[in-house]
């Protein structure tokens, strides 16, 4: 792990994640299994590569509405087992963004905010239309206008081949401390530090890296 030429699992960044929910309750950190789940490339797979039915129960036990009770959603995603990609539900901005270390083709995160965007609207049906809640968020507008961001202007970037999964923990990282992941110095050389932050944190998840 704290090696740099070292390629994150999903057990770590899973890890990591669930460090941070700890942290940030206000947040919703999914782990790296949720989108592979709901866009159909683990167990069922749906014709058109969407299974919500999949991850229907992963916020039953959440409060009245579900993932709506959460300021922002934090994604990991594997891409084509061999990339990690990140994606972030911000609700207050109404917008979804898709971030990526090693910045390709549009079409994978086309896709991603998609599927996403749909998800949205499958969990409001049946979180809170089909409940029949009766209540407001003020943090949540119409889902169908949600601003879908393909490329993060100013995203971290990579320039080895093994620190995409770092590049998204650090993603998390700075969504869980409320800062603009575009605007801070992040590259290469820190995020091999960033290693031994995320080990430490692992080591000692009730010392999180945020204390300050």
């Amino acid at each position: 792990m704290i090696r740099p030429s070292t390629w994150l699992s999903d057990e770590t960044i899973n890890a990591f994640m669930a460090a941070l929910q700890l942290a940030h309750p206000h947040i919703k950190f999914f782990n790296t299994f949720f989108y592979s789940v709901l866009c159909g490339s683990a167990g069922r797979r749906s014709r058109e590569g969407y299974n919500y039915e999949g991850v229907r129960r992963w916020t039953k036990k959440q409060t009245r509405s579900g993932i709506f009770e959460f300021e922002s959603v934090v994604i990991p995603i594997n891409k084509g087992n061999s990339h990690w990609c990140f994606a972030v539900i911000c609700f207050k901005e109404s917008r979804i963004s898709f971030m990526d270390s090693l910045a390709g083709s549009t079409t994978f995160a086309k896709k991603v905010l998609q599927n996403l965007k749909r998800y949205l609207c499958d969990e409001w049906q049946e979180k809170v239309v089909s409940n029949q809640q009766q209540i407001t968020l003020s943090n949540i507008r119409d889902i169908d206008s949600f601003e879908l961001i393909e490329k993060v202007s100013g995203c971290p970037q990579q320039s080895d081949g093994s620190s995409c999964g770092v590049f998204v923990c650090y993603f998390a990282y700075c969504i869980a401390r409320g800062e603009d992941v575009s605007r801070l110095p992040f590259n290469q050389k820190e995020a091999d530090c960033f290693r031994k932050g995320i080990a430490y944190t692992l080591t000692l998840p009730l010392l999180i890296l945020t204390s300050e």
